[in-house]
């Protein structure tokens, strides 16, 4: 197995995490929907909840650690150890 092949795999199983969340967070508000009553409006809510969530933590996930955890970049003259 390459590394190539490593990557492959791991970008097809992100994939599917990614749509299983949006299938459960769906299926989810769809339950809901029925039963208030209103299928139709829980069902597209909860849709465009989980392609925003998912959009935003494939994508912006790295950066809202950093901004969470309060991390800052590291300079060489303050934590760089020369011996």
């Amino acid at each position: 197995m390459t590394i190539y092949s490593q990557i492959a795999a791991n970008k097809a199983r992100t994939f599917l995490l990614i749509a299983l969340f949006i299938l459960f967070f769906t299926f989810t508000f769809y339950l809901i929907g029925k039963i208030t009553g209103d299928v139709q409006t829980y069902l597209a809510l909860g849709f465009l909840l989980s392609i925003g969530s998912s959009f935003g933590s494939y994508f912006y996930s790295d950066k809202i650690v950093l901004f969470t955890t309060g991390a800052k970049p590291a300079d060489k003259k303050t934590y760089f150890d020369f011996e």
